[in-house]
């Protein structure tokens, strides 16, 4: 089983995978990722969607994936929990140490924020453990559709950001904001089923 996934939304993130059945409802898979960390701030309140982010650091990730298959309708339709860990690789796009990534002079904010936000992207490795839920639909032959839901859980900081910024001219507390690699991953993809293999430990 071979699949290639991309974001449910544009902003970077891809993944490639091969899977192999140890069971009848049980799969195995070793997948590669590759995204761009992020980071952003911003407020609700007088204007909405107002904010600043930026990325300066990419990531890679390799580990295995444990899926739990509930088939429907004939196999047609496949829900999967499932439960992974990840090495993951952070490699800084920017020199060490805190840069400047926007300047804003309140001219898209209505006058009301002034300010600067820096980026500091850090070099590190860990374990990201995973837990989440997916999706399969068979189109045609082993052509299926695939869509995939999971949180994060990591703990090594690998970019942060400040922004300095006032308030109706008024100087306000630094805002610090951390990225660990937490959080939800969702993306849809195709997948291909070879049928090479039978199911590793099926009885005969």
């Amino acid at each position: 089983m071979f699949n290639h996934q991309v974001p449910y939304r544009d902003n970077g993130f891809n993944s490639l995978s091969i899977g192999f059945s140890l069971t009848r409802n049980i799969t195995l898979e070793i997948e590669y990722e590759r995204f761009k960390g992020w980071n952003n701030i911003g407020s609700d309140g007088d204007i909405a969607n107002f904010g600043y982010g930026s990325s300066r650091v990419k990531l890679k990730r390799i580990g295995p994936t444990l899926k739990y298959n509930f088939n429907i309708n004939d196999g047609r339709i496949t829900f999967s929990p499932l439960i992974g860990i990840r090495l993951e690789r952070s490699n800084t796009q920017q020199q060490a140490g805190y840069q400047i990534t926007n300047i804003f002079d309140g001219n898209n904010t209505l006058g009301l924020y002034k300010g600067y936000a820096e980026v500091n992207a850090i070099e590190n490795t860990q374990l990201i453990k995973n837990l989440g839920v997916g999706f399969k639909f068979n189109l045609i032959a082993g052509l299926n559709f695939i869509a995939c839901v999971n949180w994060s859980f990591g703990s090594q900081i690998f970019q942060e950001m400040k922004v300095h910024y006032s308030y109706y001219d008024e100087q306000q507390p630094t805002a610090h904001v951390v990225n660990r690699g937490s959080g939800f991953i969702r993306t849809i993809g195709i997948q291909y089923d070879l049928n090479l293999l039978k199911p590793i430990f099926e009885k005969n």
